[in-house]
């Protein structure tokens, strides 16, 4: 990732907001969610463990298991939302693609004009 001109940054302040939460931001499979997640809600500036939390973000959730790796997404306001437990299978850009995809509505909330943000 590189870093991003004042004039970038002031852009992706004025878009809604997308927290992806991972424990270590370097890890490989954190990257391609990243990636994975720009590709499902390209409207949106997405941010790597904001601190403080966003107000009004999309809070995205990666759960490492033992026998497999989740996501969970939950909007402002809204109850959590839980993927499929997916197994590692392949290269991390892969295993991220189907991660997103097995997240219910995820899409359909990060298109502009379904939400209040």
């Amino acid at each position: 990732m590189g870093f991003s001109t004042s004039s970038e940054q002031a852009g992706q302040s004025q878009r809604p907001v997308m927290a992806l939460v991972c424990d270590q931001p370097s890890d490989p499979l954190c990257q391609a969610l990243f990636q994975a997640l720009a590709k499902v809600a390209p409207h949106h500036a997405i941010r790597f463990n904001p601190d403080p939390p966003v107000p009004n973000a999309i809070e995205v959730t990666l759960h490492r298991g033992t026998t497999g790796d989740s996501l969970s997404w939950r909007d402002a306001g809204g109850p959590p939302q839980s993927g499929a437990t997916i197994r590692n299978t392949g290269e991390p850009a892969d295993h991220a693609s189907a991660l997103v995809q097995a997240l219910p509505d995820l899409a359909k909330a990060t298109r502009i004009g379904n939400s209040s943000r």
